[in-house]
Formats: structure tokens, C-alpha cells, sequence
């Protein structure tokens, strides 16, 4: 597998902010099971990034507020039951996505290695297009949290972690990026997930972008390590959609591997 040299990625000059736009993304791929809609009927404006219009409620039948991803330990746990949450319900006129996805965050330090899943917190969840964006248009970006901060976006029933059946003979490649690039680079790789852009099917589990100071990394989580057209069809897609010179190297990390350097070495330094 290919080896990521110690220099960080620079995203190319040519990947626009315009052609960043959603609605640009809606009208010209696919999302999901969307094939028999009209151009017409795929285009969406999301919601303002400072709209709030969509309450909580939508997503886990609470009148509880947005949370904040800053609060204190002690906010973090518990405070939702993942193992009773209610189907979620996809209106008539949305666009329903092939896959039902939880966006996940989690603060590194805050527990031990091996209770990581202690500080995995449930953000909310989506199953259409519209959905998406009133859920991530009441996040902040990436760039506004604090160092040592996961966001994950997985498919419903698989955990971000390495230990997850759906995950543990897995991978991931990894793409290393200074941080006033991740804000862009995780819309359009989500968008990407979300849109089946990636074309291995069930292969693809989910998106984790990780921040660190100075740096942070966007990696794409798949099922099968082994799968090496799976694979190489991931890493050449995430080429396309960020702009990557062919010159430049991507590494690829088999879950397992790290899960035995974890375990005589101790934690990754990610």
C-alpha cells in the first residue's frame, strides 16, 4: 500500500468554492435511489449555515437543544439511548438516501484507549437529502472546534470504531490536511458518501475527520482490507472529488494492525 510522506496535502487551486455548491452537487450526481427523479426535482438549497428552523425533535423525538459539542465530560454521556431510537421518518416530497447515516463526535483524552466507545456521542442522524443539510447546517464547521475532536459520519448500525464487526477486517485511507482546508474537504467527501459517488456499494462504512494542531486528517472508513478494486476505487474517487495529484502519495491503514500496535504500543498518535 501506498505510504503518506510527512508533507501535508495542499488541496489544488482548481477545486472552486463555487463548484463546491450543494446545489451544483444535487444536480449533477446521484443520490441514493434518485435515478428516476428529474433534474428538476433533485435540485435542494439547503438551509442557511444560521438557519435553526429544523428542531432536534426531527431526528431523535426530544425537545432537548442542539448540543453544544464543547460541553463539559460529564454532558457527554448518556444523553441519548442509541439502542430506542425511533425509526426515522422520510417525508413524501424528500429525497430518500440509499443508506440512513449517524453523525457521530468524540473527544480524544477524555478516556483510555480501550473505553473509546465511552466517548462517542450520538449528534444526529438523516435518512433523505434534506435531512442532511438541516442537520449539518446547525453544526459548526470543523475549524471552529477545539484540537483533539472526531466527527464521524457512518452508516446506521455501524459504530466509528475499529473494533466494529462491520469495521474489523477493514480499512481506512487516510489523507492528512492543514486545517484551513478541512471545512471544505469534509462537505464534499460527505457529500460524496452520501451521494454514492464512491460506486463499491455496501463497501464504504463511513467518513472520520479527526482534528489535531497543526494538522488534521480525513479518512474514508470501507468493510474489506482485502477488496483491492474496493480500494483502489475509493482512493482514486477521493483523488477526483479533492483535487489530488497522482504524484502524490495516500496511505491506507488496515484496522487490525492498528488495533494490535495499540495494543503493545499504546495509543496512535493520529
Amino acid at each position: 500500500m501506498e505510504k503518506m510522506p510527512a508533507k501535508q496535502y495542499e488541496m489544488g487551486s482548481s477545486t472552486s468554492t463555487k463548484s463546491m455548491q450543494p446545489q451544483k452537487f444535487l444536480h449533477s450526481k446521484r443520490i441514493g435511489h434518485m435515478d428516476s427523479f428529474s433534474r428538476h426535482e433533485m435540485m435542494y438549497d439547503p438551509p442557511s449555515m444560521e438557519s435553526k428552523s429544523m428542531p432536534r425533535s426531527s431526528y431523535f423525538n426530544s425537545s432537548k437543544p442542539w448540543p453544544d459539542l464543547e460541553s463539559d465530560e460529564s454532558d457527554m454521556e448518556n444523553e441519548i439511548d442509541i439502542d430506542n431510537l425511533p425509526p426515522i421518518e422520510v417525508g413524501p416530497h424528500e429525497h430518500r438516501l440509499q443508506y440512513t447515516y449517524w453523525l457521530w463526535f468524540s473527544r480524544k483524552g477524555t478516556h483510555r484507549a480501550t473505553d473509546y466507545s465511552k466517548s462517542l456521542r450520538v449528534v444526529g442522524r438523516c435518512a433523505s437529502v434534506q435531512q442532511w443539510w438541516s442537520l449539518y447546517s446547525h453544526l459548526k464547521r470543523p475549524t471552529a472546534l477545539h484540537p483533539y475532536r472526531d466527527l464521524s459520519l457512518f452508516k446506521q448500525g455501524i459504530k466509528p470504531m475499529w473494533e466494529d464487526p462491520a469495521n474489523s477486517k477493514g480499512g481506512q485511507w487516510v489523507i492528512r490536511l492543514r486545517k484551513n482546508q478541512i471545512d471544505r474537504a469534509w462537505e464534499n467527501v460527505c457529500m460524496a458518501m452520501l451521494g454514492e459517488q464512491f460506486l463499491v456499494g455496501d463497501e464504504i462504512c463511513g467518513v472520520v475527520l479527526t482534528t489535531r494542531s497543526p494538522e488534521c486528517s480525513l479518512s474514508v472508513w470501507n468493510r474489506t482490507a482485502t477488496d483491492h478494486a474496493s480500494t483502489t476505487r475509493i482512493r482514486d474517487t477521493l483523488r477526483r472529488i479533492l483535487n489530488i495529484p497522482v504524484s502524490v502519495p495516500m496511505e491506507y491503514k488496515i484496522h487490525c494492525d492498528s488495533l494490535k500496535y495499540v495494543a503493545i504500543k499504546g495509543p496512535l498518535k493520529s
